[in-house]
């Protein structure tokens, strides 16, 4: 059985001065001094500690300064400092759980555990505390607990976070030889965020002791290397942003331009570029995020300056090339991409830009050459099955051409133009059951277009043709 007693829980804060029973100020937890650390974590630091200097006395400044330390795995830094708003402030249930959350971390499981638990009785209407207190069950073995631990928290959890605990009702239930039952919670889970992992791999473990071997090997497959997806509390919603190692700072710039925040990716490796100045990576990132506005002068000037000092970085030539074929440079585009496929013969992402822009060049023998490398790498790569189609279709190579689109076909249900297409070349072969085929394909996508109604109609005039 877990411990839950509050009253059995250490005192953990440093450095206590104590007046009438409560606490003085209390100094900021520094890093040891041969600690290694980043300069843009280091100046971070410097400022929250001042910070905290000027107010010793404040919960909240010592928590924000935890934050810090835990987003960068400085998980005793940041224990310290949640003992210390603990402290100062015992009847926020926030800092004991996430000193909770880092004692586990430190492998401090009795006391970390205990916090844990308490907070379910604090927080009670939190599904992120009950989600990660259902793993404290599971991990100690009482699968009972767990499962119903988890279905407290997608009972608290919005419609979007509902999934994430539903995943580990899922995998509980999996553990307990309980797999018909895990079928509905992880179909739910997996209906709202299709590419859920956890789920995903429970759910292959479930239809694999069904019986329904063939299903479960594709969703295990895609479930492989899942990891446990917590509900995240809004404590710790900073502790993203917070992380300032250099890779940390370039993976939260792509994620920030990946959600459609670019003014912040480009802001956030502006500044790293301060302590970093003149870094390959961080500039051909940041010509990423212009590329995606497609604002290809500022990448081009970005990466033009790069790639005259020499740089040996596919992506700085993969991105050159991309900005250059954008502004209509196709020659220098050409020259960029080679350089980008030379560096990197295995990326199939070069041959794919190569393929793409060799078609603009009409360079169609290359382009068909590129395409064919990228499909090689990457099989199931839509974009260039179609270039690669495309090009052999001007090369007069239909049937090559048909069996490409196919391949678009079979890696995209719903995309019109590869049906259109090759229904019309097989019409123009002779091919009237494949032509009919993939013509109520098009049909079923788009009913009214008007290259599916003019493909329809040439196939009944040319079947009308071959009856006389």
């Amino acid at each position: 059985m877990l411990p839950a007693q509050r009253n059995l829980l250490p005192c953990a804060a440093l450095m206590l001065a104590v007046s009438c029973g409560q606490p003085g100020p209390i100094d900021p937890v520094r890093p040891p001094a041969e600690v290694s650390l980043g300069p843009l974590l280091q100046d971070t630091i410097d400022r929250y500690v001042a910070q905290v200097e000027a107010q010793p006395d404040s919960a909240a400044m010592h928590g924000r300064l935890a934050l810090l330390y835990e987003a960068n795995e400085l998980t005793a830094e940041a224990a310290m400092c949640y003992a210390n708003a603990l402290a100062l402030d015992p009847d926020e249930p926030v800092w004991n759980y996430r000193l909770g959350i880092a004692k586990v971390n430190l492998g401090e499981l009795d006391e970390g555990t205990s916090r844990l638990l308490v907070a379910c009785d604090e927080m009670g209407d939190s599904a992120a505390v009950f989600h990660r207190a259902g793993y404290l069950y599971l991990d100690a073995g009482d699968l009972e607990q767990a499962l119903a631990t988890f279905r407290i928290a997608v009972a608290l959890a919005s419609d979007t976070r509902a999934p994430l605990a539903e995943a580990s009702v899922g995998e509980t239930l999996v553990a307990l030889d309980r797999s018909q039952e895990a079928i509905e919670p992880l179909e739910h889970a997996l209906e709202v965020i299709p590419n859920l992992k956890p789920a995903l791999y429970a759910y292959g473990l479930a239809l694999r002791s069904l019986g329904r071997i063939d299903e479960a090997e594709k969703a295990l497959n895609e479930g492989l290397g899942a990891g446990r997806a917590l509900i995240p509390h809004e404590s710790g919603s900073e502790l993203t942003s917070l992380k300032l190692a250099y890779a940390e700072r370039i993976s939260f710039a792509a994620q920030l331009s990946s959600s459609g925040d670019t003014g912040r990716g480009i802001r956030t490796l502006r500044e790293l570029l301060e302590y970093y100045p003149g870094d390959e990576v961080i500039l051909s990132n940041l010509a990423s995020i212009h590329l995606q506005l497609e604002d290809w002068e500022s990448a081009r000037q970005i990466l033009t300056e790069v790639s005259e000092s020499g740089s040996s970085q596919f992506g700085v030539w993969l991105n050159l090339a991309t900005a250059e074929a954008g502004l209509g440079n196709l020659p220098e585009a050409r020259k960029a991409i080679d350089r980008a496929v030379a560096l990197a013969p295995g990326q199939a992402r070069g041959h794919l830009t190569r393929a793409e822009i060799c078609a603009k060049q009409r360079d169609l023998v290359a382009a068909r050459e590129s395409a064919l490398e990228a499909v090689e790498l990457e099989p199931e790569d839509a974009q260039a099955f179609l270039i690669l189609a495309e090009a052999n279709t001007r090369l007069g190579q239909p049937a090559e051409a048909c069996a490409a689109f196919e391949r678009v076909n079979a890696l995209n249900a719903k995309f019109l133009p590869s049906r259109v297409s090759a229904a019309s070349l097989y019409l123009s072969a002779g091919r009237f059951q494949d032509a009919e085929r993939l013509v109520m394909e098009a049909e079923a996508i788009a009913p009214g277009h008007e290259r599916v109604v003019q493909v329809r109609s040439r196939l009944e005039q040319l079947r009308r043709g071959a009856g006389r």
